[in-house]
């Protein structure tokens, strides 16, 4: 299927993340739609469509440095549309899906004939090829423990090592650099608030009591029992007569 077909008969494409001067040469197009900027404003464009796609989205592009809360309901409410999703993309892979979409004419590489009959007076530059080296065991945790900043949430840690990462040559997800950036932080006690340092629990050794000082409380609790019917035989009495006869009378006892 053409992609361009996508945006026809009033058909509309949305993508989302990445930031707003990114997709500059594309915003003129009215059935290219955009929620990009930074994480708060993405964020905020979600929320004030309710969760949802705009009317008629054919198709929704997804900016590999979404988190996981911000893709969930798009990628509900596009499966709910039946529209295509093209997930985890980096800027190169949407520009080159937009421009296919937008049935921009792409030209090809030259031939090596050509290439050699322009190199004298034409210098061609083309992009670094980025090698994925083989992956040792352990290597996230150890470029993170090596790289890690106390700026930034988890996640803009997490967004700051994967560009570095990739720069290395290595290849990983925003969602498992985040996660190693959470446990490292921790491990290492950066930027754990003190509610979140639990402290050690005291052990508090029994109290032995010798039979005297046993005897001394019973001792007291009974002087405290007999102050109370003081208390209650002074709240009946209202003769002084009266009065120091209950009190002698408590004394006895």
């Amino acid at each position: 299927m053409s992609l361009h077909s996508l945006i026809a008969n009033g058909g509309c494409v949305l993508v989302v993340g990445g930031l707003n001067k990114a997709w500059e040469d594309y915003r003129g197009h009215a059935q290219l739609k955009f929620w990009t900027g930074d994480t708060n404003e993405i964020q905020r464009q979600i929320k004030s469509n309710d969760n949802r796609l705009p009317e008629n989205t054919r198709a929704v592009i997804l900016s590999r440095f979404l988190s996981h809360q911000q893709k969930r309901p798009l990628l509900d409410d596009a499966r709910r549309r039946r529209a295509i999703i093209f997930d985890n993309r980096n800027e190169a892979d949407i520009r080159k899906t937009l421009d296919e979409i937008l049935d921009r004419v792409i030209q090809p590489e030259p031939t090596t004939e050509e290439k050699i009959a322009t190199s004298s007076d034409v210098k061609v530059e083309h992009p670094p090829v980025v090698v994925h080296q083989e992956k040792p065991k352990g290597w996230l945790k150890d470029f993170v423990e090596k790289n890690i900043s106390t700026e930034g949430s988890h996640v803009e840690e997490g967004r700051r090592l994967l560009t570095l990462i990739e720069k290395e040559g290595f290849k990983s997800t925003l969602n498992s650099v985040t996660q190693q950036v959470g446990l490292t932080r921790r491990k290492l006690n950066i930027g754990v608030t003190p509610t979140e340092v639990t402290p050690p629990v005291q052990k508090v050794a029994p109290v032995k009591r010798s039979p005297k000082v046993i005897e001394a409380i019973a001792l007291l609790d009974d002087a405290i029992t007999n102050l109370g019917l003081v208390k209650l035989a002074l709240q009946e009495i209202n003769d002084t007569s009266e009065l120091l006869a209950k009190i002698s009378a408590l004394v006895k006892k």
